[in-house]
Parts: structure tokens; C-alpha cells; sequence
């Protein structure tokens, strides 16, 4: 794993923990009383899915990540996501904001902890057939 590779990876790993602390955010929102307040949380995650995809995509694309197309998919998925959830915002929807969580909690199962750790996985065991295939420096 290049420099490089880790430092993407170490990024992406603070985008994954701004991600949980708005998520923590939203949990402890206890009802639609306060729809500022909803609404500025969707748009923090927003930004966090901008900045994720900013960095994240052509570093998926660079390493030529085995299905990438469904990576992307769901990286869309995302941003029509919020836009719903700022809809429903709009027409005070009493469902917002459990939707909003249940969406939330899928995001962190299905991307974060499948398609995130999945590909982690494979810069990880190219790391280590590169080095394994390095030629030895000892004599």
C-alpha cells in the first residue's frame, strides 16, 4: 500500500467518523419540533457525501476497484436520499425523521461496514503480495 493509498484511506476513515457523529446527532433528535435544526443535519451529511465522493471516487477508480459500478450506485443513492428527506422536510412529513434514521443505519451497514471494509480488504492483500513479490534487500 503506497503512501498515498493510506492517506486516502485515513481520510476516508474521518469522513466515516463525521458520518457517525451527525448520525449520533440525528439519534438524539427526539422529534420534528425543532425542523432546523433536522434540516441543517441533512445538510451536513450533504457535505460529508460531497467530500466523500470528491475523494473517494477517483481513488476507487485508480485502483480499479472490482465493483466499482455499485460502489458509485450507492454513493448516488445518497445524495437522492438526502434530497427525499428535504422534500418530506418541506411538507413536514412526521415520518422524517425516522426515515432519516432508518436510512442512516442501512448506509452504515450496507456501505460503510460491506463495501468499505470489502475494498480495504483488497488494498490491503495487494500490499502484501507487493511486498511479498519485492525483491530481498539482504546479502
Amino acid at each position: 500500500m503506497s503512501t498515498n493509498t493510506k492517506i486516502v484511506i485515513d481520510k476516508i476513515n474521518s469522513l466515516n467518523q463525521d458520518f457517525f457523529e451527525l448520525c449520533n446527532h440525528v439519534f438524539k433528535l427526539s422529534d420534528l419540533n425543532n425542523l432546523t435544526n433536522i434540516s441543517d443535519t441533512v445538510n451536513e451529511f450533504e457535505k460529508y457525501i460531497e467530500k466523500h465522493i470528491k475523494l473517494e471516487e477517483p481513488f476507487i477508480k485508480e485502483i480499479n476497484m472490482p465493483n466499482i459500478k455499485s460502489h458509485l450506485i450507492q454513493h448516488r443513492f445518497f445524495v437522492q436520499k438526502m434530497h427525499e428527506i428535504k422534500h418530506e422536510l418541506e411538507y413536514k412529513n412526521n415520518s422524517v425523521l425516522n426515515n432519516l434514521e432508518t436510512f442512516l443505519k442501512k448506509w452504515h451497514i450496507s456501505h460503510i461496514n460491506t463495501s468499505e471494509k470489502y475494498y480495504n480488504k483488497i488494498l490491503s492483500e495487494q500490499f502484501t503480495n507487493n511486498r511479498n513479490s519485492e525483491p530481498s534487500t539482504n546479502t
